[in-house]
């Protein structure tokens, strides 16, 4: 009998040229703060003001809406994101109805409020290289006061006469304001309205009136606008320039009443 041996290929050995030393995975950052309830709307946080419990907290990508984290405020008004991939991001907390956030940045990081005003947000965080910033968030009791002045609030023109009228907005609540100015004018005519960024609309005469869009009227701002008083006959009417603010806490200043009277 014939016995036959099975070959067995083999694979040539093939050496590969050394690696260096596997890179370490990059480490987790961590995002946190403190809410409080700013009772003096200063933007600092004083001992004597307490802190705010369950308020919504999200992290969003400095870039985009895309959401990372959410949660709440807890005790102490605390909220901590931890294990958060490196990166660049921002913090938006949001407080309840009858509350909104205080000023932004006014003073010492530690103990001022890094959100904004109109959404509650803060500044891009760089949490590329390290720990990331601390994002406290203060909050004030949210009314809407908007108060208009106008000089001169007499005028007195000659039949065909014209006069310039200046109107001074002021925002002294807590809340952004979305500003529009009517000046519906009785007997006269209004002309050539506008000034520091307003947008104005003369189409319908009986009812002109002038707004900022894409800006608001922050606290403590105050934005001038002007419009030319115009006599149509007799020297004899009103302009009762008006804000419309909706809700505002204060309506007894929301008026400026133009007398136009003959000369």
């Amino acid at each position: 009998m014939i016995r036959t041996r099975a070959l067995v290929a083999v694979a040539p050995l093939v050496l590969l040229p050394a690696l260096g030393p596997v890179a370490d995975a990059p480490e987790p950052v961590s995002i946190s703060g403190t809410t409080w309830f700013d009772a003096n709307f200063d933007g600092i946080r004083q001992d004597t003001e307490g802190e705010l419990w369950k308020l919504p907290v999200r992290v969003e990508r400095a870039d985009s809406p895309d959401v990372v984290a959410t949660g709440e405020t807890g005790v102490g008004g605390r909220y901590e994101f931890t294990d958060l991939p490196p990166g660049r991001y921002k913090v938006i907390i949001r407080g309840a109805s009858e509350r909104g956030p205080t000023r932004q940045d006014v003073g010492d990081d530690r103990t001022d409020s890094d959100i904004d005003q109109l959404y509650g947000q803060s500044n891009a965080l760089d949490c590329t290289g390290g720990p990331c910033t601390v994002v406290d968030g203060g909050f004030a009791e949210s009314h809407l006061d908007v108060g208009i002045e106008v000089d001169p609030a007499t005028v007195k023109l000659p039949p065909q006469g014209r006069a310039s009228v200046k109107v001074t907005v002021t925002n002294t609540g807590t809340r952004p304001w979305w500003a529009s100015v009517y000046l519906p004018p009785q007997g006269v005519a209004v002309e050539n309205p506008g000034g520091e960024g307003w947008v104005c609309n003369t189409v319908d005469p009986r009812r002109p009136n002038c707004s900022r869009f894409g800006e608001f009227l922050m606290p403590d701002e105050t934005r001038h606008l002007w419009f030319d008083v115009v006599t149509v006959g007799a020297p004899s009417g009103t302009v009762d320039v008006s804000v419309l603010p909706g809700n505002d806490d204060n309506p007894a200043n929301n008026h400026g009443l133009v007398h136009v009277t003959a000369r």
